[in-house]
């Protein structure tokens, strides 16, 4: 009985989110009018820089996941980036805050149910060893998911569509492409967890890029992940700190609002967009 009851909940909740998302879906296309073809999710402490708004809408005037820390402003926009339209996200839910993984997700679905097709993902994650230094940017081309939940946006294919362009393109960008553990948070892995993520073959640590990831694939988006490096473990201790977190991010917002506008360009360039 208590399965069964389990069973139920879980799918009422997957019924909640996938009502949200089309209702956000809706709202923005009021708002905003026909989907641009790139969105970019502007993480921890990374700030929008380059052209003001045409137009934007906060979080709560959504029927979005809230975030709870000051680090994420909630907020979604329209900007121009040498004539193309591009959405500008700027924070996110994590289920630190409380969510699941599907309801923290509702964004992503509810971008690919407007019609946007490519998605980057931003935000800042601690590395294992020498796989990147502290202000370095990487892209991740594989995943651990440890944060004991999963999203359902795409019943019966599980696995999705897998990386395209867009992770091709920032490759080149990035300092190095890594395997990533995602984990729940919001408490730092302990020198034990760093080394137990090492020994299952991770390089990277990240509390929002996995989910994201998952539903990006699962919704079919050309979708990559472009992190700044703010912290690692190097073998025996954790060197890092939100405050040098913070630092970290707000000086290297210049950097990847010059790598957006590249991407926008580039894409436009190579017709994917």
């Amino acid at each position: 009985m208590s399965k069964n009851r389990n069973q139920g909940s879980r799918s009422e909740a997957v019924r909640e989110s996938w009502g949200a998302a089309r209702r956000t879906a809706l709202e923005l296309i009021r708002l905003f009018g026909p989907p641009p073809p790139l969105a970019v999710v502007l993480g921890s402490g990374l700030q929008k820089l380059g052209p003001r708004y045409l137009a934007k809408v906060p979080f709560r005037d959504l029927p979005l996941p809230k975030p709870q820390t000051a680090f994420h402003r909630g907020q979604i926009g329209v900007v121009t980036v040498r004539g193309r339209r591009l959405v500008v996200v700027e924070g996110r839910a994590h289920m630190y805050d409380g969510y699941t993984a599907q309801q923290a997700t509702v964004l992503v679905a509810a971008l690919s149910f407007w019609g946007v097709g490519k998605l980057l993902s931003t935000g800042i994650c601690g590395v294992l060893g020498q796989a990147a230094k502290p202000g370095q940017w990487v892209t991740f081309g594989g995943h651990l998911n440890l944060t004991g939940d999963t999203c359902w946006w795409k019943a019966g294919n599980p696995r999705g569509k897998p990386a395209g362009e867009l992770q091709q393109h920032l490759r080149d960008r990035a300092t190095a492409t890594l395997v990533v553990a995602g984990i729940r948070g919001p408490s730092l892995p302990t020198s034990a967890e760093y080394a137990a993520f090492g020994q299952l073959g991770a390089q990277a640590v990240s509390m929002s890029a996995v989910p994201e990831r998952l539903a990006a694939q699962q919704l079919g988006l050309d979708h990559a992940s472009l992190y700044l490096v703010t912290d690692y473990w190097d073998g025996s201790r954790f060197v890092g700190s939100v405050r040098e977190a913070r630092r970290l991010a707000q000086k290297a917002s210049g950097q990847l609002w010059e790598t957006v506008e590249w991407l926008t360009t580039t894409t436009a360039e190579s017709g994917e967009v």
